[in-house]
């Protein structure tokens, strides 16, 4: 069931994304905190699951933004 949540977080990340168009790098800031949290935190065994979910989301958001065209005037 891990699997299938951490899953679920990515994918809810990348509908985020598209809804939120935040850039990038606002995305990984998210990560990286989210990412510390879970690092700093990993002995409560009821927060390891939703802070990675936390992260896993952030970089779905990142994924997302990062494949998008940057359209740029000629």
């Amino acid at each position: 069931m891990t699997l299938f949540y951490l899953g679920l977080a990515w994918l809810a990340g990348i509908k985020a994304g598209q809804l939120a168009q935040q850039s990038a790098l606002a995305w990984l800031l998210l990560f990286g905190l989210a990412a510390a949290l879970t690092f700093s935190l990993r002995r409560d065994a009821n927060l390891r699951l939703p802070l990675a979910c936390a992260a896993l989301f952030a970089l779905g958001g990142a994924r997302y933004q990062s494949g998008q065209p940057q359209y740029t005037p000629q």
